[in-house]
């Protein structure tokens, strides 16, 4: 396929689609939100206001982002430490690793964290100091500068070459490297710049668009030169490998349930909202809705089983506490939800009548209004 240096190779694209999904969830609500109908689908008669309305209103319970800190939390709960007695050139960069504040385990944090996100991640070592014979003037005149690390994700890894090795295996010739700098912009702003760095063995280029045209100028080099090292000094991490350079997210099955979670916790939401507006539309001003669970403590949390609604429920006979021999034993599940709980005693005012209609939380629902109960001696309308 033909194309410019910023065009991603095959095995690239292929990867990168993937993981969409998994970086739109650890992005939270808001990417989620953003992604709109990539993610949470439009029912064939709901109106564009009306689908604006139930995105707006959901929700994301990012487990996915949960597991995923609970796994690079365990191995990093002591700090990362160089085995043996490093070399005082090494033991002088732990602390600062990046050249950006990160020590040695912060930086590897992050990349386990980006691994097991893309089931691949990437660390370039990166040596600012051109290649010279003897003491290396660039030093005398910068003493700060040294070699650093810069970590790479699979996404900006947008392709590379192979070329056969001498008798042996093929060997790495070329990578291309997405990247944004920022740069000042007058006296007070800031702008983001896009470039490919091209590396090649002994050699780098800089790459960007043509300065002052509009979107989809050409690009064009702006630096090359030597580089320090004769080799590529690329090192990979896979979590997931699925080939050269190329992985598949290790949570990948976690994040599609994490999906279906999203779609139908908004579907539970807008149940809810649909019963609230039938309220309104009713003119019954007497009447409050509250999405909760009725128990016999207030204040706690319910997790329960959502159904899939695409598919076919009992959904009037949705129980938050199912029984050994429960009635929906064959739902069709679409991932948990979480409710607050309340009680009858909560809401502290004369009750007349209690009907109850919550499929074996009736106990629960009854306690919690001993005192409700005990005082107001309401009749009861209960279906058990």
């Amino acid at each position: 396929m033909s194309g410019d240096v910023a065009s991603p190779n095959a095995a690239h694209r292929a990867m990168v689609e993937e993981s969409d999904l998994v970086h739109d969830l650890l992005g939270g609500t808001r990417a989620m939100r953003a992604a709109g109908l990539r993610w949470l689908p439009r029912e064939p008669r709901e109106s564009a206001e009306a689908y604006r309305l139930r995105l707006n209103r959901s929700v994301l319970f990012n487990g996915l982002g949960r597991a995923l800190e609970t796994l690079v939390g365990k191995p990093m709960a002591r700090p990362v430490t160089v085995a043996g007695v490093p070399d005082r050139r090494i033991a002088a960069c732990l602390d600062d690793v990046d050249l950006a504040g990160l020590d040695l385990s912060g930086f590897a944090a992050d990349v386990l964290r980006a691994a097991l996100a893309d089931g691949v991640t990437h660390v370039l070592v990166d040596d600012p100091t051109p290649p010279a014979a003897g003491p290396s003037a660039a030093r005398v005149a910068a003493p700060a500068a040294r070699p650093y690390l810069v970590h790479v994700p699979a996404a900006a890894l947008i392709g590379w070459r192979l070329a056969p090795g001498d008798g042996g295996p093929n060997r790495l010739d070329r990578l291309r490297i997405r990247e944004t700098v920022v740069e000042a912009d007058g006296p007070w702003g800031e702008r983001a710049v896009e470039q490919i760095r091209v590396l090649s063995p002994g050699r780098f280029a800089l790459y960007r668009r043509k300065p002052g045209l509009t979107t989809g100028a050409p690009w064009v080099e702006v630096a090359n030169g030597a580089s320090s090292y004769p080799g590529l000094p690329l090192f990979t991490l896979y979590a997931q490998r699925t080939g050269f350079l190329t992985g598949r997210p290790a949570l990948m099955d976690l994040a599609w349930l994490n999906l279906a979670h999203w779609q139908s916790a908004s579907d539970q939401r807008q149940i809810f909202h649909m019963l609230c507006g039938t309220m309104a539309l009713n003119g019954l001003d007497n009447v409050r809705c509250y999405r909760a669970a009725v128990s016999d403590r207030a204040g706690e949390t319910l997790t329960y089983d959502l159904p899939d609604y695409r598919q076919a429920n009992n959904f009037g006979g949705l129980e938050l506490v199912p029984p050994a021999l429960s009635d929906n034993a064959d739902l069709v599940k679409a991932g948990r939800e979480a409710a607050p709980t309340i009680t009858i005693d909560s809401f502290a005012v004369k009750v007349d009548l209690i009907k109850l209609d919550v499929e074996g939380m009736e106990l629960r629902a009854l306690e919690g209004g001993r005192h409700t109960i005990a005082r107001d001696k309401p009749i009861i309308f209960l279906e058990f």
